[in-house]
C-alpha cells in the first residue's frame, strides 16, 4: 500500500511507504548485486565501462570496488554501497 502526499516534498514529489517501498529497495539491491557478483567468484569476469561521451574513457576491470565506483546510481537504496566503495 502506498501513501501519496503532496506538499513540502516539492514539485512532482511523492511520498511512498509500506510494502511498495520495501519491494523497490530489494529490487534495487538485487540489480546492484547482479552487476558485481561476477567479480566475487574465483574465476573473475572483466567488465568494461564507458563514460557518457563514448569511447574516450574506457575502464576494464574485475575489481568489485572499481565497478561500484564507476556506477551512476539514481535509486537511494544502493547509493550507500557505491559511496562506500569510493572511500
Amino acid at each position: 500500500m502506498a501513501l501519496v502526499v503532496e506538499g513540502p516534498l516539492g514539485l512532482w514529489g511523492q511520498w511512498a511507504t509500506g510494502l511498495l517501498v520495501w519491494i523497490k529497495n530489494v529490487m534495487a539491491a538485487i540489480l546492484t548485486a547482479s552487476i558485481v557478483k561476477n567479480s566475487l567468484r574465483p574465476i573473475r569476469l572483466d567488465k568494461m565501462f564507458m563514460n557518457d561521451m563514448g569511447l574516450k574513457a574506457v575502464t576494464t576491470t574485475n575489481d568489485g570496488g572499481t565497478i561500484l565506483k564507476q556506477l551512476e546510481v539514481e535509486h537511494s537504496a544502493p547509493t550507500w554501497l557505491c559511496e562506500l566503495a569510493k572511500l
